[in-house]
């Protein structure tokens, strides 16, 4: 009994998967493919300066004042925001 052509056509997409997987690596696995992975990294930066904003605003650094902080990751985040909602 030959394969019907939907067999055909699953086995044919997880090949194409099986394929970007071992092309993409760790970091694509990690930041996704090519056309997201500029807006997956900027958002994972975005994340983690305002996790450190708001972690220095709630519980006191030693020697460093919180509105140092934001005064330091405020043009940053501004510039991630800017990257990714003004993309076109």
């Amino acid at each position: 009994m030959a394969n019907s052509p939907r067999k055909e056509s699953n086995d044919s997409v997880s090949l194409e998967r099986e394929e970007i997987k071992l092309n993409s690596g760790l970091l694509g696995f990690i930041f996704g493919d090519k056309l997201h992975a500029p807006s997956n990294i900027s958002g994972m930066v975005l994340v983690f300066l305002l996790g450190v904003s708001i972690y220095g605003t709630i519980f006191d650094i030693h020697g460093v004042d919180a509105l140092d902080i934001w005064h330091t990751t405020g043009p940053i985040i501004s510039l991630v925001l800017g990257y990714l909602f003004g993309k076109s």
